[in-house]
């Protein structure tokens, strides 16, 4: 029996990419953070992030599936909303239609904010050697790895046959119209690649913010350093050049407006990605604000299996995720404070030279204007409502327990009547 075209063309692809997989793997996998989030973009199917070195045939493969899944899932939703509207699955499969087509918005995002987010990680990634950059590295690295580790091991959980897992992931018979077999082929393609196709595209958009934020939060750590370095010199220096001020105030301004122009560099870095991290921490809490306390209802309501374990792991999945966002900003903005703590330092230590007082003040007029400038930033806020701090974290989790009950007394009455 021969193949259709479309079906050659399958095969032709899957071995093109199998072929490449195994020459890029041929060294061992990858052990730069940059290299890794690239192979995990181009598994997500973001192709405008690896496209100088892979072909376009799993970009097609992935988006045929994703849009399977997709189109699948919205089927399943609206037909358990119209047969039973009310019940466990169909808030299930509306919870599953939310994270789908967060996933759609995650990409969407990558592909709008392309050219931003490159210009970033290409100012991160051609940094020098720093003792400080190897272990941002080796930390994304660490990340990312367990983002995967993750996704393959749900998607392990939903290759395991039970009640459960046909329950939550069957979707409506079609047996009388494509017939029986055809019928399990569907739900075995939807069931072995529903983790994986959703899983990927989920965490690319998370795994690139990480990246972006640590590698810029690194460079202002390293920059602090060099400003103490500075700060613990300047009164040794002073006092061994009374003999020439003039070249030591020279040298002093020099290393200053070296600190003021790095910085200005990576606040301007931090200001291409505050779009993307808006958009992203809103898409990402509002979603969560909806699924978090449906997650656990429909864990304790379904009872406890494989499948629901993965269910109640998206739950507590998406607050670490929340918390890790905004302690990343926190922990950034805190990076960027300390530059006015090293700007008073620098103030008191300057003393007084009535010989070069004009130098001295205008050195002081510009550390003052710098020390303005970082303790004034504008807080980072999801589309101007909710700021991105481990408070709206705390917020998250109060209205995903007010949820919850809510659910719960529902399900009370729905019990009882």
């Amino acid at each position: 029996m021969k193949l259709l075209p479309i079906g050659k063309l399958c095969i032709l692809s899957v071995r093109r990419v199998t072929s490449r997989t195994r020459e890029y793997w041929s060294n061992g996998p990858p052990n730069d953070c940059f290299k890794m989030l690239n192979f995990l973009q181009l598994l997500a199917g973001n192709i405008q992030f690896v496209e100088h070195w892979w072909s376009k045939d799993f970009y097609w493969i992935f988006k045929i599936l994703l849009l399977y899944a997709y189109v699948v899932t919205i089927i399943k939703t609206v037909f358990e909303f119209i047969v039973m509207p009310g019940s466990l699955v169909s808030i299930w499969c509306g919870l599953m239609t939310l994270a789908f087509t967060r996933c759609l918005i995650n990409g969407y995002l990558l592909q709008r904010y392309n050219p931003l987010v490159k210009d970033v990680l290409d100012y991160v990634s051609k940094k020098p050697p720093h003792s400080e950059r190897l272990r941002f590295r080796s930390k994304v690295l660490m990340i990312i790895q367990i983002m995967l580790t993750i996704v393959f091991i749900n998607q392990i959980i939903m290759l395991i046959p039970s009640e459960q897992r046909d329950r939550w992931f069957s979707f409506p018979s079609l047996s009388s119209v494509i017939g029986h077999k055809l019928e399990a082929i569907l739900f075995f393609v939807y069931t072995a690649t529903l983790s994986i196709i959703g899983g990927l595209k989920y965490w690319s958009c998370a795994a690139t913010v990480t990246t972006m934020v640590m590698g810029l939060k690194v460079e202002l750590t390293i920059l602090v350093q060099e400003y103490e370095d500075i700060l613990r010199n300047v009164q040794t220096g002073y006092n061994v050049a009374l003999g020439d001020r003039m070249a030591f105030l020279n040298d002093l301004t020099a290393d200053i407006y070296d600190i003021f122009r790095k910085h200005q560099e990576i606040t301007e870095k931090t200001k291409l990605i505050r779009p993307l991290l808006e958009a992203g921490f809103f898409v990402l809490y509002y979603c969560f604000l909806l699924a978090v306390g449906s997650l656990l209802y429909v864990v304790m309501e379904g009872g406890i299996s494989a499948s629901s374990s993965i269910i109640a792991l998206g739950g507590v999945g998406g607050l670490i995720e929340c918390y890790w966002w905004t302690s990343m900003v926190d922990s950034m903005q805190e990076t960027n404070e300390k530059f006015g703590d090293c700007n008073f330092e620098l103030l008191a230590n300057l003393g007084c030279d009535v010989h070069h007082r004009s130098e001295i003040s205008k050195l002081r007029n510009n550390l003052m204007i710098f020390w303005i400038n970082t303790c004034t930033a504008q807080p980072i806020k999801c589309m101007g409502m909710v700021s991105i701090s481990v408070l709206s974290v705390v917020n998250l989790v109060n209205n995903s327990y007010s949820m919850l009950t809510f659910l719960i007394e529902m399900g009370s009455k729905r019990n009882v009547n």
